[in-house]
């Protein structure tokens, strides 16, 4: 992944800025189109901002020596899922009200942004979402969903890279004989190769995980996970603490 932002993340920040100052100006004169104008833009050019404070971030980071507590679940943010599920939600709302003339099929595409937002939200308060974790463990990077987990050793780990898909980072990993890791429950083992599949043929990585949600810049993700591939000795302090007796 390139930590330079490029111009298509310069220009859609612009783009982005520029007519929302339209929209500021059409406002006064015609509140429909001055309204979802910003709406609209107002989150194309926090997309593009955000890209670009992002990758300058990344930049700036050394990941040397990465440490992480093994035995601990890390999950996407519930508060992160809720405020993008709101922002989903209020955005297509908005949408709606404002361009009720609109033709059926932009119309139609409001609220699929109103629906998408509102399961987001209706998902994390059931407890659905967040539906997936990651782990550290001495004997290996532990995958987990709802209703599956898979063990990743370290020693079949081939290769770790940063990557983007839609602008966001991603963290890809490619396996050295995926079939033979550890799938819990074993009757699993079908959906995590078919898992496998469909990340080969979107992003031609057996792994990727989009680390927006989880709050770990995607750099030292990389980092950790690298180091305790390459060096067997760092394992052995993913080990969780003894308890104490007495």
């Amino acid at each position: 992944m390139d930590t330079k932002p490029s111009l298509q993340d310069w220009a859609l920040a612009a783009i982005g800025i520029m007519f929302v100052l339209m929209g500021l100006v059409i406002l006064p004169h015609d509140l429909n189109i001055g309204v979802t104008t910003i709406a609209l833009f107002g989150v194309c050019a926090a997309v593009g901002v955000n890209t670009i404070v992002r990758k300058r971030r990344y930049a700036r980071q050394r990941v040397d020596g990465v440490q992480v507590v093994g035995g601990v679940r890390i999950r996407p943010s519930r508060l992160r899922l809720v405020l993008f599920g709101g922002l989903l939600l209020g955005l297509g709302v908005v949408l709606l009200v404002f361009s009720s003339t609109a033709p059926y099929l932009i119309w139609l595409s409001f609220w699929v942004i109103v629906v998408v937002g509102a399961l987001m939200l209706v998902g994390v308060a059931v407890g659905y979402l967040p539906n997936q974790y990651i782990e550290f463990r001495p004997d290996g990077l532990v995958l987990g969903f709802k209703s599956w987990a898979v063990l990743l050793p370290w020693d079949r780990i081939a290769r770790v890279s940063a990557g983007e898909m839609h602008r966001n980072p991603v963290l890809l990993l490619s396996l050295d004989a995926p079939e033979t890791c550890d799938v819990t429950p074993p009757a699993k083992l079908g959906k995590f190769l078919k898992y496998v599949g469909q990340s080969r043929g979107w992003i031609g990585a057996d792994i990727f995980l989009m680390t927006t949600h989880f709050g770990i810049d995607l750099p030292v993700l990389v980092g950790a996970i690298s180091r305790y591939v390459a060096d067997p000795a760092a394992r052995a302090e993913l080990a969780p603490p003894k308890a104490l007796e007495g």
